[in-house]
């Protein structure tokens, strides 16, 4: 993150960006082949804003920058004279003082634009009643859920989310109907930025301490999230800390918005799910809609797993029918989704071995594809579960959480700490993690990546087979893809 130096130039909110973002001006994204900077990037492209950016490589989403505008300046890595002609510099929490683009903000004193801040500012562009989906887990696919609700209904929506949605293979899109989605991400307190018609609270616990410090911090900046949704806010209740929050604003003369909650089985909620049943191919149940004078039920399908993928959908519905949307309509948008990448995604099936791709970080995330998993697994079938930790922060935080997570799997591998830029905590490491969980479960740390098919292969051999959940942060999420075909070589070895 940057620091103090740079206050001069910072744009630190959307009303102040108001007054100086015209679209005849050059906007510089450092970063903007990640995901969440290339969406804002994008919806500016089509919004006919002059966009360019750099980033360290070439991906999928500065391919689809490419594909937009053939004239667009992407520079790949990162260097002083690539701000050349901006106007204003968007940027990231993961950049930092040393950064070289930085130096020639510094230098050429050009405006400094937080990523949370443009966002905000280009998702209500054009007074659109925007909806905010924060919280600690279900951010990307509720996020999904609002955009694909409205596109279904004709909304045609702006929305800019955290991850591809399938049926678009797109993050992001610029639409010119009334309604905005958005995924608010909480990191670094980037909640405080956000000024939503509608939002989205799926659930809280303690997450991103390294910034937050103490849980009263991260429950005020929820807080203040909600005293500024203009209209809705719909709080989910399964998690203390969340149910803690809607008792907070309950009792508070400060909240504009109407409240409403949502659980997976809380039927003190203004929604929950019933007579749910689980299969191979999705899930089936009922949402229970409360009123002050009736109960609802509407039977819902949708080709995705696992009771997280509920509770995903349950706020959505209430924001539905708040918007005026028919039973059918909800219906039809629920049994088209079929989810995001990188969320419970088959890779590849063969030779009974199954691989899956998830993003699961968080304790609670990864409990939850476990279980689903469990769910439509033979009881005898082998679970293979592959780690990739996301920040020495987080592993240090929620070591214990983990701990008792994979000593319930009957295999675990662990790769490097994907340090997201952190410096390496003291004894906070994949080797100290194996030697504690060792004698509770079969677990392996892979040094490097070139290792993990061998790994999968030597188990599979002995147990005939598996299924390989593979949960990642940096680059295993981009080489699991790889995985089937190095698999089948050493299988013909």
């Amino acid at each position: 993150m940057i620091t103090q130096k740079f206050k001069d130039l910072l744009i630190n909110n959307t009303q102040e960006l108001q007054q100086i973002a015209t679209k005849d001006k050059v906007y510089h994204f450092i970063g903007i082949g990640g995901c969440g900077m290339s969406g804002i990037a994008k919806v500016m492209l089509q919004s006919g804003y002059k966009v360019q950016g750099s980033d360290a490589k070439e991906s999928d989403y500065t391919k689809q920058l490419r594909d937009i505008s053939k004239d667009i300046k992407i520079f790949i890595g990162q260097a002083y004279e690539n701000v050349s002609g901006a106007d204003i510099v968007v940027y990231s929490d993961s950049i930092h003082d040393d950064n070289p683009e930085m130096q020639y903000v510094l230098d050429n004193n050009i405006k400094i634009v937080p990523r949370a801040v443009m966002l905000d500012f280009i998702i209500n562009d054009n007074n659109k009643k925007s909806i905010a989906i924060t919280g600690t887990h279900g951010k990307t696919t509720t996020t999904s859920f609002a955009s694909i609700l409205l596109k279904e209904s004709d909304k045609n929506p702006t929305f800019i989310n955290g991850g591809i949605i399938n049926q678009y293979n797109t993050n992001a899109e610029n639409g010119s109907g009334e309604y905005s989605a958005y995924e608010a991400c909480e990191a670094y307190g980037n909640v405080k930025y956000f000024n939503p018609s509608i939002s989205v609270i799926t659930n809280i616990e303690p997450e991103h301490m390294d910034f937050y410090k103490t849980n009263e911090i991260l429950m005020d900046y929820f807080y203040n999230f909600v005293k500024r949704t203009k209209d809705l806010c719909i709080i989910g209740l399964d998690t203390e800390m969340s149910l803690d929050l809607y008792k907070m604003v309950n009792k508070s003369d400060d909240i504009k918005a109407t409240i409403k909650t949502f659980s997976l089985n809380n039927t003190n909620a203004d929604i929950y799910a019933e007579n749910i049943l689980q299969s191979i191919t999705g899930v089936e149940f009922t949402a229970v809609i409360k009123s002050e004078t009736e109960e609802e039920r509407i039977n819902i399908q949708m080709p995705i797993l696992g009771d997280h993928n509920i509770k995903n959908a349950l706020p959505i519905i209430i924001i539905a029918k708040h918007i005026g949307l028919s039973n059918e309509t909800i219906q039809k948008a629920c049994k088209s989704f079929t989810g995001n990448k990188h969320r419970f995604s088959l890779v590849d099936k063969f030779d009974n071995i199954t691989i899956i791709d998830d993003y699961g970080h968080h304790p609670s995330e990864i409990s939850s594809v476990i279980e689903t998993a469990k769910q439509i697994l033979k009881k005898d079938e082998n679970l293979i579960v592959l780690f990739e930790p996301h920040k020495y922060s987080r592993l240090s935080d929620c070591w214990d959480g983990f701990k008792q997570i994979f000593s319930n799997v009957k295999n675990f591998i662990i790769t490097d700490v994907y340090d997201a830029g952190e410096t390496p905590i003291e004894n906070i490491n994949s080797t100290k993690f194996v030697a504690e969980l060792s004698s509770k479960t079969n677990a392996f740390h892979v040094n490097s990546f070139s290792e993990i098919a061998q790994c999968i292969n030597g188990i599979c051999q002995k147990t005939g087979g598996g299924t390989i959940i593979s949960f990642s942060a940096g680059a295993l999420k981009d080489y699991i893809y790889s995985l089937p075909e190095q698999i089948k070589k050493l299988k013909k070895v």
